[in-house]
């Protein structure tokens, strides 16, 4: 089984020494690591990531971290960084595996982009192949971290916005406006913006 097919296979993966990875959709051990993504999600980046393989990764909301120990999994050696303003929803086991696979979490806001930028630019100065927006899920938030945060993306790379559909129907079509100037594709959980080469 390769890495990518853990998207398809939507089941309790061992990470080895007695440590999990699963949705919280999958049944497992309390202890498990756990993302927050389900089947259909999943199977939409499995078709993104046919043909993309990201370097370099930031997620925007990681909640209890699952899904950054997720995106090592599914790309070993990759430079992934979460932001987050609650880091006390991080499982001790999503811990440890930032610690041993060199995963960074900023402590903040993704708005506060005077603590977000200087270190983005540091990590990633040529880029970020792969950005996730996961946080908030507001229309106001969604619209301000496109505008912080998709110039940063490389060519050829994916900015994606999880659960774009929770917003209320008035809020999702002024988002598809606010992207309007870009191509995307709509998909049942995720809007998938990917950054064209230039000529």
């Amino acid at each position: 089984m390769t890495e990518l097919d853990l998207l398809r296979g939507f089941k309790r993966y061992s990470l080895g020494g007695g440590v999990y990875i699963r949705s919280n959709e999958v049944q497992g051990d309390r202890l498990d690591i756990v993302y927050h993504k389900n089947k259909t999600t999943l199977e939409t980046y499995h078709k993104l990531f046919e043909s993309f393989t990201p370097k370099t990764i930031l997620e925007i909301g990681v909640k209890e971290g699952g899904s950054l120990v997720l995106w090592s999994v599914l790309f070993p050696g990759a430079h992934i960084i979460g932001v987050d303003n609650d880091i006390n929803q991080i499982s001790n086991s999503c811990i440890k595996h930032f610690v041993d696979n060199d995963i960074m979490v900023i402590h903040a806001d993704c708005l506060q982009v005077d603590i977000v930028n200087p270190i983005l630019s540091r990590k990633f100065p040529q880029g970020i192949d792969l950005i996730v927006d996961d946080g908030s899920h507001t229309l106001d938030n969604i619209k301000t971290n496109f505008s912080q945060y998709f110039h940063r993306v490389t060519e050829g790379g994916a900015y994606v916005i999880e659960d774009w559909k929770i917003l209320h129907p008035t809020h999702r079509k002024v988002l598809l406006d606010h992207l309007s100037d870009n191509e995307y594709e709509l998909h049942e959980n995720m809007i998938v913006l990917r950054k064209k080469w230039k000529n």
